[in-house]
């Protein structure tokens, strides 16, 4: 069953991209889902009601074809220390931090290129997934998700003491369940069942913080 992962209607829902300047990292995304044309491809999504927005991404094939489509997309590595000369209302990090080796310098990059007053999002895989916990209990493997390419598992606190650490302080934070794209009996049997399930047990943790002043 394909889902629709269900983050950005979540973000664009509170208005949050509105007429912003958008710096989004790592936006070509990974998986035909996930990359240009794909239900659950973010740049294009927030693309539509930001005022602006720039990518960052090191998949140089996927750069060429998003500057292609018109997108202001750039090869930068965020795990090394970068200044684009330009400061931004929102920074967008979705789906990255669990494939990063060292958050520390891609949190430093992130606070040289947000506005006094901006505001950082962050998506992550949740660590107490309720669907990421069977899938691990029944079947001994997680699926639906780049696994292995993940190097870290984040929860409410851990992201809590993280973006602590460097400097943040987070002003809201829910997690998600994804969306089937079709309405069967199956996903109704679904859908009725995450019903029951506590907001903490979402497959994805979104995350709204500000710098500390």
């Amino acid at each position: 069953m394909r889902f629709v992962k269900n983050r950005i209607d979540e973000i664009i829902s509170k208005g949050l991209l509105n007429g912003k300047d958008v710096l989004e990292v790592g936006c070509v995304g990974m998986g035909s889902d996930d990359e240009y044309g794909g239900i659950n491809w973010i740049h294009g999504r927030a693309a539509k009601v930001a005022k602006r927005i720039v990518g960052l991404d090191k998949n140089r094939e996927g750069i060429a074809l998003l500057n292609s489509k018109g997108y202001d997309v750039r090869y930068q590595d965020v795990e090394k220390k970068f200044y684009l000369k330009e400061k931004f209302d929102v920074i967008l990090i979705e789906e990255v931090l669990e494939h990063l080796n060292n958050v520390g310098i891609c949190f430093e990059n992130i606070k040289r290129h947000l506005k006094p007053n901006g505001i950082l999002i962050i998506t992550t895989p949740n660590a107490h997934s309720a669907s990421f916990f069977l899938q691990r209990l029944l079947l001994d493997r997680i699926s639906g998700v780049s696994i292995t390419d993940h190097v870290l598992w984040y929860d409410k606190n851990t992201l809590q003491t993280l973006l602590k650490r460097y400097g943040f302080r987070i002003t809201k934070m829910w997690s998600v369940q994804p969306l089937p794209i079709k309405n069967t009996l199956k996903s109704r049997v679904i859908q009725f069942f995450l019903m029951f399930l506590p907001n903490r047990a979402g497959r994805n943790v979104i995350c709204i913080a500000r710098l500390n002043k």
